[in-house]
């Protein structure tokens, strides 16, 4: 990779978002919970898990298939 590919890649605000939501639901007890930990309203974290396509799977939150 030359830099401009890593910068680039770095660069993917949405992969970040999508990692960082499914980290926090995952490490969180409650939705709620999970919107403080990003800083964020319920509302937002409710359209990031409708977007991203988040399901709870048991204890833990996947990936529809």
């Amino acid at each position: 990779l030359t830099k401009l590919d890593t910068m680039t890649e770095s660069l993917n605000i949405e992969y970040h978002v999508k990692r960082l939501v499914f980290i926090a639901l995952n490490t969180s007890n409650t939705k709620v919970e999970a919107s403080e930990k990003l800083k964020i309203s319920e509302r937002t974290l409710h359209s990031y898990i409708q977007a991203y396509d988040l399901v709870k799977q048991g204890n833990k939150w996947g990936f529809k298939n």
